[in-house]
């Protein structure tokens, strides 16, 4: 879509943070995952996504 060269761009930012010995989003400490989401949450709106059963 028209913002996906900046969505991937940030979310490099981000992933750069975070540790590299955990092979999976869903082993990452919950307090972990809070800080990026409410990072991700500064420039972006996810309240339609986390209302989905999608969800994690």
């Amino acid at each position: 879509g028209d913002h996906a060269a900046h969505w991937a761009n940030y979310l490099g930012e981000l992933v750069r943070e975070l540790p590299l010995h955990y092979p999976s989003w869903r082993q990452l400490p919950p307090e972990r995952k809070a800080g990026v989401v409410a990072k991700i949450g500064t420039q972006f709106d996810l309240r339609p996504h986390m209302e989905s059963d999608r969800w994690p």
